[in-house]
């Protein structure tokens, strides 16, 4: 079953005068990453939420975030960093005695001063909290793997139709094949003569060369779709670099034994060798052009 990596859950129950909220959220990642948001009370619940997660996903980046909120009636805690606010006091004498500052150093200045002052509304350590902070979790998850179910399944779906749309251009395309292969073979053989002239010194040895890049262009068509050609030496594309010297051994051979019998030349030894030269990407044909 294809499950989609991004999903949501969110669960929240009452909790004394406020309000305990625990929400999930999960994207796409390559490998399984977790984070957890918890309030500092509750951090110790982090390892086993981990746990609980990697058991029903494989996945994704999930995010958890816990929040606790106080009702009307909540109790909030100051905190005075007593050891910082020394610190800075010594600090700001120090600026003020080595720039020769004027002013004072009084009490609105140190309570404005980060970190020194704090408020802390956050619930102290409580049994029961931590179980429905579990509960709601529990719950949330199961919401989020739901949600990963439904979208898999309109994934999946959305392939099979792809692929259908894709089976019904092949169709097309394999009735087409012939066709294409006598028009490359049209096309080349417009290229030689608007080449040549009107006069073509060799017709049949002409026609020869356009049945030979015919017959191995329609080869390298056909490597292209597995399911059309039936050889592994189509595939690997050995027998189209067979074909390119096979060629071009049957045109230097021909022009060899003609000079090698003292026979005078032809038109076309005089006029020069024509070679068509048709080969996959990289198999030399630069190379073998400059040789």
């Amino acid at each position: 079953m294809i499950r989609s990596m991004t999903g949501f859950g969110r669960r929240q129950s009452p909790w004394q005068d406020g309000s305990v909220t625990v929400e999930m959220r999960s994207v796409n990642h390559r490998f399984l990453e977790i984070a957890c948001r918890l309030p500092r009370s509750l951090s110790h619940l982090e390892d086993s939420f981990k746990k609980a997660i990697q058991q029903r996903c494989a996945r994704g980046r999930i995010d958890i975030t816990v929040t606790v909120q106080g009702g009307k009636g909540r109790t909030g805690s100051v905190n005075l960093d007593q050891p910082l606010a020394k610190q800075y006091h010594q600090a700001l004498r120090t600026l003020k005695k080595s720039l020769k500052l004027s002013g004072s150093i009084d009490l609105a200045l140190m309570a404005g001063l980060r970190d020194v002052v704090s408020i802390s509304d956050q619930p102290t350590e409580d049994p029961k909290l931590a179980k429905t902070v579990q509960q709601l979790t529990t719950m949330a998850l199961t919401d989020l793997e739901d949600m990963r179910t439904r979208e898999g399944k309109a994934l999946a779906e959305d392939m099979r139709a792809r692929i259908q749309t894709i089976r019904g251009h092949q169709t097309l395309i394999a009735g087409r094949s012939p066709l294409l292969a006598q028009e490359a073979f049209n096309r080349m053989k417009v290229r030689v003569e608007k080449l040549l002239g009107s006069e073509i010194p060799d017709p049949s040895r002409l026609y020869q060369e356009l049945a030979l890049y015919q017959y191995h262009w329609l080869q390298g068509q056909r490597c292209g779709n597995c399911r059309s050609c039936g050889s592994d030496e189509g595939r690997t594309g050995t027998d189209s670099r067979t074909g390119t010297k096979r060629r071009m051994n049957s045109v230097t051979a021909t022009s060899s034994s003609a000079s090698a019998s003292g026979q005078p030349r032809s038109s076309m030894d005089r006029r020069g060798i024509l070679f068509i030269i048709s080969a996959p990407s990289g198999t030399g044909k630069t190379t073998l052009c400059k040789q």
